[in-house]
């Protein structure tokens, strides 16, 4: 697994060169912003993300990850808006719609959500990640057994990540299935034990099984690895540890408070 302290310096150092030989192109500003969000430098990256689009106003892919960083950073309002200009700029694509409707999911606007989920997969059937996003929401308006039917198959169409795996167990969870969502948690530890293995996804079957101590622990590691999807300040499954005082000291590890 590549990790972010590992190619961060690479992309700065390119994207500089690249810089001192045109300042006036937009691409090598929003590779540092996408090193700085990478290194949770979240002004930096704002301020690249900024010089980025003002340079390129048209670039829909670079609206939709302006959108995800300030989703990450907890500017949802801001974030809806960079969200909604992608879908303009390029609204035949799957990819922009579904970044409008986890916008919405994470605004807990779940119907709205489902709305653009399903436009999404009406224009691809197999866009794994809309099944991810579907299926989380549909946890959320505790529809479970359709919450089950669209992480399967999110699981069966996204085969680089473990995220649907980890929405799998957690409706598993949710709907009164915990040993399922056990037997995952379980291959996802002897997995993380043969080797590198993100520690988000093990710590969210975790809090789904309601054991916040190791979900805890494993959210840290995920930090410390600088995942850079974790959604830490808007994600409602992490609705259940905000009162506890050590997801203000995961926040602080993130650089994610005061902003």
């Amino acid at each position: 697994m590549t990790r972010a302290r590992d190619i961060v310096p690479k992309i700065r150092e390119l994207a500089t060169k690249i810089l001192e030989l045109d300042s006036d192109l937009a691409e090598p500003h929003l590779d540092l912003a996408y090193a700085s969000f990478l290194n949770y430098d979240w002004a930096a990256a704002d301020t690249e993300f900024k010089n980025g689009l003002a340079l390129s106003p048209g670039d829909a892919v670079a609206h939709r990850w302006y959108a995800v960083y300030l989703s990450n950073v907890g500017r949802l309002g801001e974030a809806l808006t960079e969200s909604e200009t992608s879908q303009r700029l390029d609204p035949v694509s799957p990819y922009m719609l579904d970044g409008l409707a986890r916008n919405l999911y994470l605004m807990r606007r779940y119907d709205d959500a489902i709305e653009q989920f399903e436009k999404t997969l009406a224009l691809e059937s197999r866009h794994g990640y809309a099944h991810l996003g579907l299926g989380m929401t549909y946890i959320q308006k505790h529809r479970y057994p359709e919450a089950i039917a669209e992480l399967q198959v999110a699981s069966q169409q996204v085969h680089n990540s473990p995220s649907p795996a980890a929405g799998l167990a957690a409706a598993y969870a949710a709907a009164g299935n915990p040993q399922k969502a056990r037997e995952i948690l379980q291959q996802f530890l002897e997995q993380s034990g043969r080797g590198d293995f993100p520690p988000k996804p093990i710590a969210d079957v975790y809090l789904a099984l309601g054991d916040k101590d190791h979900a805890f622990e494993w959210l840290g590691k995920a930090v410390d690895a600088q995942d850079m999807n974790l959604y830490l300040k808007v994600d409602p499954i992490y609705d259940p540890l905000r009162s506890d005082p050590r997801f203000e000291r995961i926040l602080r590890r993130a650089n994610l408070t005061g902003l």
